[in-house]
């Protein structure tokens, strides 16, 4: 080996890293075509280490020239996928085959946005905001269904001593006007943002004690 030699097998390493991440690039622009082991040897045995494949966009070229010899994969439309979403909010959500429209909370760069909805609202909105929904409904249904103990567990790991204010009786939901009690019950079914929330404003004590059913 020389250097000419040392330098070019350097440059064909740095060439193929280029060339994979140009593949993989242009493989997210087009779901359509199956990202599987085959395809790819397909494709590289085509280039067969030519230059110039940086660039994402001469995939474009490779794929008019061998797409037949691709395996492909169907790709669900827009309405098809936002059909699927509003089923499993459906599923999720139903009682006795009926939907409940709710009030749930997203927290959104440290804040929080209030939205309320409806079955037949869903139509109207787009696949980000249904997505944004149908995860804010697991997750709550994940921490509703934690056992109390569990929830006492996370209040325990941020267990302080310092003074708090008392932790109140009756509280106002977000977006609404009248009081519900602030029991076991309402903790149980806060998210991890509202329990933690409760836990900095008063105690993690108050909290752990709310949550197992004790006057405080």
């Amino acid at each position: 080996m020389n250097y000419t030699e040392d330098k070019n097998a350097a440059l064909l390493i740095e060439q193929r890293a280029n060339m994979e991440a140009a593949w993989k690039r242009w493989l997210t622009k087009h779901p359509d075509v199956k990202d599987c082991v085959a395809n790819r040897n397909i494709v590289f045995e085509y280039i067969n280490d030519a230059f110039g494949f940086e660039d994402d966009s001469e995939f474009d070229f490779v794929y008019s020239n061998i797409k037949d010899r691709l395996a492909h994969q169907r790709v669900p439309t827009e309405a098809e996928t936002k059909a699927a979403l509003i089923d499993k909010i459906i599923a999720l959500t139903s009682k006795d085959g009926v939907s409940r429209g709710t009030t749930f909370q997203l927290v959104m760069d440290g804040g929080k946005r209030v939205v309320s909805w409806s079955i037949p609202q869903l139509a109207g909105w787009n696949i980000t905001q249904l997505t944004e929904l149908l995860d804010e409904i697991v997750r709550k249904q994940t921490l509703v269904a934690k056992p109390t103990t569990e929830l006492q567990k996370m209040v325990e790991s941020g267990r302080t001593y310092v003074g708090y204010p008392a932790l109140p009786k009756m509280i106002v939901r977000p977006g609404t006007v009248r009081a519900v009690p602030l029991d076991a019950a309402y903790l149980k079914n806060c998210d991890a943002y509202d329990l933690k929330k409760f836990m900095r404003l008063y105690g993690a004590d108050a909290v752990n004690a709310r949550l197992a059913g004790k006057e405080n």
